[in-house]
């Protein structure tokens, strides 16, 4: 079975879908300025999922639907933007951590639900504390909050987001030093 990729960018996808889904809530608004019964109402709902099956009356239909409509845009707008965003964030975070002296290398193969990742340390150059010392340095230099409220104690990896783009700094298995995945590099990757 074939897998089709529509798209690299995870924010992009999800914005395409929110946007696809507001033409179906479009859809059935139109259909049911012109419903009656009840049949009619189910009918006009029918496409937008299981939620909407014990809707009965036209002023409930239209605003569940008016509720999702808001709720669906903005989503689509949020994700719009982050998509935008993506390589402004990427460029920004690399430029910075090479700038501290990282030599930043792109990887072939980033983690399981990642479009992309760097290599900041090898797997036999890096240690605990450099992990603490670049999250500490990106949340303190780009005002950001990790993931955990803070740096330190016993975390693996701390996600942050700039500008809506969700990235991780953080010790994931390194498959291009050790194929077995047995060792990990200190990585920096995006979704």
């Amino acid at each position: 079975m074939k897998r089709l990729i529509t798209s690299a960018n995870t924010y992009k996808d999800s914005a395409d879908k929110n946007l696809r889904y507001l033409g179906a809530l479009g859809e059935a608004l139109a259909k049911l300025s012109n419903a009656t019964t009840p049949d009619q109402i189910h009918d006009a709902l029918s496409s937008l999922g299981k939620w909407f099956d014990n809707v009965d009356n036209i002023d409930d239909a239209v605003k569940a639907v008016i509720d999702n409509i808001e709720y669906v845009s903005s989503e689509y707008f949020k994700e719009s933007n982050s998509a935008k965003n993506v390589s402004k964030v990427e460029s920004m975070i690399v430029d910075y951590l090479k700038g501290l002296g990282y030599p930043m290398t792109k990887m072939d193969t980033p983690p399981r639900g990642y479009s992309t990742s760097y290599l900041i340390l090898p797997a036999d150059e890096c240690y605990f504390e450099d992990l603490k010392t670049v999250a500490a340095a990106v949340a303190n230099d780009f005002d950001l909050k990790p993931d955990t409220g803070v740096i330190g104690g016993s975390w693996t990896s701390y996600e942050f987001k700039l500008y809506g783009v969700s990235f991780r700094i953080g010790f994931e298995r390194d498959y291009e030093f050790d194929p077995s995945g047995k060792e990990s590099s200190l990585q920096l990757y995006f979704k």
